[in-house]
């Protein structure tokens, strides 16, 4: 996919329902703004009702997509080279937290002369490069967008950005943070994966997130749906650390049967990686 072409989005077959679900909410939108919305829902400050409408479809349609995401993998698991994709970045980005674990920020050779806002940026655009590299189909912008956001969560973390703004070489991720970013990566995942399908049914010339999720519905039906699914590394530990086995090692351990669940497959669906 070239930076100029926009991709159509899955089309066919058990595409049909929610691609056809997605072009409701385009035009129930659509009529919003014609109505003179200025929040990017349905009907404005006096639309309540119409945004209820509009959010119920898009609750129907995030469904349907992931319904249909997961038929499609059943049928074919190398379907949009996702799961191929999830295991390879999944490895890049525990061998990543696995280094600012046991070496710290020294593995990531800080800009230390540079304010501490260029060494946040310098920060997500390592993670970016060693996680993701430079695809250009729709999966890798998933994935790439997924990672974006696990490393501004890092920088909501209060140790982690104390290390960065103190140009602290030393400092040394917690367990508990690479199990968060862990887990994180598999939600934002999930989440752009439905917003990129989404983005590829609306025609609105407008900013694209207000058509697709005004509301934060996306984020909570991930937040319902599939972050109980992921198993987190530190709920693995059962005393493994002190037999020599390290949380990253655990992640690494988990890596496949995350992919399974998160994508809906089954362990003799999934097959070898």
């Amino acid at each position: 996919m070239g930076t100029s072409t926009r991709w159509p989005g899955p089309r066919g077959g058990v595409w049909l329902a929610p691609n056809m679900r997605l072009g409701r909410v385009d035009t129930l939108t659509a009529r919003g703004i014609d109505n003179g919305s200025d929040d990017g829902a349905i009907g404005g400050s006096t639309g309540t009702s119409d945004r209820a409408v509009v959010e119920k479809q898009q609750i129907r349609a995030i469904e349907q997509v992931v319904d249909a995401l997961n038929q499609t993998l059943r049928a074919d698991p190398d379907a949009f080279g996702l799961r191929q994709g999830l295991i390879i970045a999944g490895t890049n980005l525990i061998d990543v937290l696995d280094d600012l674990s046991e070496t710290g920020l020294a593995a990531f050779g800080l800009p230390l002369d540079a304010p501490a806002d260029m060494r946040e940026t310098a920060i997500v655009q390592e993670l970016v490069v060693r996680v993701c590299g430079a695809g250009a189909t729709p999966t890798d912008s998933v994935i790439r967008r997924a990672v974006v956001r696990c490393g501004r969560a890092m920088l909501q973390d209060d140790r982690f950005a104390r290390g960065i703004e103190n140009a602290d070489i030393e400092y040394r991720m917690s367990g508990v943070l690479l199990c968060e970013i862990y887990q994180l990566f598999f939600v934002h995942v999930v989440e752009e994966f439905i917003k990129s399908v989404v983005a590829a049914k609306i025609t609105l010339w407008f900013p694209v997130v207000q058509v697709i999720d005004p509301s934060g519905v996306i984020a909570d039906w991930v937040a319902s749906n599939i972050v109980g699914l992921i198993p987190s590394p530190c709920d693995e530990t059962g005393g493994a650390e002190k037999e020599g086995t390290s949380l990253a090692d655990l992640a690494r351990g988990l890596l496949e049967e995350t992919v399974r669940r998160v994508l809906g497959l089954s362990t003799d669906e999934m097959g070898g990686s």
